[in-house]
């Protein structure tokens, strides 16, 4: 027993790896015992769409034009469940296995990233809980691209690390590589956050003395190039510049049929899209529509029809706002409409408003008495997660400083991306579900300064005590 202790400290981080990879297949293999798949209801979409993809049928894949855009926005994951139908067919146990492998990978990767700063035990604490957090055990056991996502990102922590050490030029060079190939295949999975990775490399690249200006020369390459080739354009100004004008319009998208939607929209009480838009026959009489919104005695104008916002690029976070947004107007008041009767603010201020109750969602939605009352079991769940994400931030409070002073690189771009992640997805996100399955791509910046921070507290507790320190 000693043995099998000894050999799980000194190799920590494959200890996480079997850890995670087992926990993934036993819950693959159980569910399909169980007939329970889908354990959520998207991978449904991504077997649909290999399966047509298989059968070069991508145009039949729900609303018209959506599928070349999904296949097309999620590529790097797409290639993979479109080979694995060609040579096993729709067979979804197969088709899960990509997801368990990289999920039990960003098990590893974290590992090793902690083992660098404290002891073997408490490196293997970080694994674990990135193999085993509930939500991300779930999330990365089914047919979906966020444990890819994760992986990259902590592989890009990896690579920090080693890009920001005075090694050389051909080291900086080659994690310079890393970094563009990371950003790249990000874009090609979820376009904002290869921007946000891009961008937290500026602080570090500004910041680390040694071999600044080629560090920088570098990050710029990285910066302008990586986005361009995904189609956000340089720095992702592109994607940036086509989605502040329509947030609002995407905040709604991402609330309609949610049951754990962020915001309320008013609505106006008929709908204007399509045979009603060409008919313009009875409209309904005045008085008080759904969600406060009053009909006055003019009958609506409608300016735009079903304007499709005309992107230059296929990348997924700026074609959702493709689907349609109508403009009407009453009594020469203007509003920009979606789904045929949300009323939306697409106005910057009206964003600016949405950040405090988008960062709650993100970082600490479901709240514990949220789960009181007819939520559904998957919500309830979530808000139990939660009692463990507190617990983890507060350790992580304790770990910034210990960190920083034994790589200051590392914090600088993990708390980078650790808060403009947050703030993308307070502008975009309008659900609770979303934002919660987003909020796992920092899993692996607060599992690293959660065990920094542990470690340094149980330090402290023996050197009070006089305990000894924990066996190996």
């Amino acid at each position: 027993m000693m043995g099998l202790r000894a050999m799980v400290i000194r190799q920590p981080a494959l200890t996480a790896f079997v850890v995670a990879l087992t926990s993934r297949l036993v819950l693959v293999f159980g569910t399909h015992l169980a007939h329970r798949w889908p354990l959520i209801p998207d991978e449904g979409q991504y077997v649909e769409l290999a399966t047509l993809a298989a059968d070069s049928r991508i145009n039949d894949f729900c609303c018209g034009g959506y599928g070349p855009a999904l296949y097309s926005s999620t590529r790097l994951y797409a290639w993979q469940m479109h080979g694995l139908v060609e040579l096993f067919g729709p067979r979804e146990w197969i088709l899960q296995m990509p997801a368990v492998l990289y999920g039990a990978a960003g098990a590893y990767v974290v590992t090793r990233i902690a083992g660098k700063f404290i002891s073997a035990q408490w490196a293997l604490v970080a694994g674990l809980v990135v193999a085993l957090l509930p939500s991300a055990l779930l999330h990365s056991s089914t047919i979906m691209r966020e444990s890819l996502i994760w992986l990259l990102i902590a592989g890009a922590a990896w690579l920090v690390i080693l890009w920001s050490e005075d090694r050389g030029l051909r080291r900086l060079v080659i994690c310079s590589v890393g970094l563009l190939l990371v950003v790249v295949g990000l874009g090609w999975l979820r376009d904002q956050t290869a921007i946000l990775v891009a961008w937290s490399l500026v602080p570090v690249a500004l910041f680390v003395g040694n071999q600044r200006r080629r560090r920088i020369g570098l990050m710029v390459v990285v910066l302008l190039v990586g986005p361009w080739v995904t189609a956000s354009g340089p720095a992702g100004l592109v994607l940036l510049s086509n989605s502040v004008p329509v947030l609002g319009s995407v905040r709604a998208w991402m609330s309609i049929e949610a049951d754990s939607a962020i915001m309320v929209f008013d609505a106006i009480p008929f709908s204007v899209p399509e045979e009603e838009e060409r008919a313009r026959g009875s409209m309904p009489d005045a008085g008080a529509g759904e969600g406060g919104f009053v009909m006055p005695d003019a009958a609506p104008e409608l300016v735009g029809g079903c304007e499709g916002y005309e992107s230059t690029t296929e990348s997924g976070a700026v074609a959702i706002v493709d689907r349609c947004i109508e403009t009407i107007c009453i009594d020469g008041e203007c509003q920009d409409i979606v789904a045929g009767s949300l009323i939306v603010d697409n106005s910057v201020t009206a964003s600016l408003k949405a950040i405090p109750g988008g960062l709650a969602a993100f970082y600490f939605r479901p709240f514990p008495w949220e789960a009181i009352g007819e939520q559904s079991l998957i919500f309830r769940l979530a808000a139990v997660e939660n009692l463990l994400w507190f617990v983890l931030y507060g350790f992580a409070l304790f770990g910034i400083r210990p960190l920083w002073r034994r790589h200051p690189a590392i914090v600088i771009f993990g708390s980078s991306f650790f808060l403009t992640a947050g703030l993308g997805a307070s502008v975009t996100q309008g659900n609770i579900g979303t934002a919660f399955r987003h909020r796992l791509q920092v899993l692996w910046v607060v599992a690293l300064l959660a065990v920094v921070g542990g470690e340094r507290l149980w330090t402290r507790w023996q050197s009070s005590s006089g305990e000894p320190g924990l066996p190996v």
